[in-house]
């Protein structure tokens, strides 16, 4: 599939973002304590770090989607990911919003980054499908004549 410069980017952004979201799922198992500092939040449980686990998975995970499917330029399956990806940060900055005591610099980040992923997202899902012939390409039908 030949892209183009504005897709390729997108892409890399795509991929930019998934690597952050390893980057903080990582953080979030190894350190949870700096992992809770950047979220925006204080949880003090006392030593239970089962919170910080699970959104470490969950930012792993939804990080390492992003990497492939960016890495693979799939770009439906990429923009409905980041499309519907992007109420995490949104609940997140609401969260952290409204949560006493709260960093309000990282509900800034959770809100820039909810709007950078809606953005990406309908980059990504209001062009033609990546199956769709290129210009200038007609597209092979039942009906169409055979060759040879």
């Amino acid at each position: 599939m030949q892209i183009n410069s504005s897709l390729r980017a997108t892409f890399g952004l795509g991929a930019l973002i998934g690597l952050g979201l390893l980057f903080i799922g990582g953080r979030f198992w190894l350190a949870p304590e700096a992992g809770e500092q950047g979220f925006g939040i204080a949880v003090n449980e006392a030593g239970n770090y089962a919170f910080h686990r699970i959104k470490g998975v969950r930012d792993f995970s939804t990080g390492l989607l992003l990497v492939t499917f960016s890495l693979l330029q799939w770009k439906k399956p990429l923009g409905i990911l980041l499309l519907v990806g992007s109420l995490i940060p949104a609940a997140d900055a609401f969260i952290v919003w409204s949560s006493p005591g709260s960093n309000s610099s990282a509900m800034w980040i959770h809100g820039l980054t909810f709007l950078t992923s809606g953005g990406l997202a309908y980059f990504l899902l209001k062009g033609p499908d990546s199956g769709e012939p290129a210009p200038g390409k007609q597209p092979v039908t039942e009906n169409a004549p055979r060759k040879g």
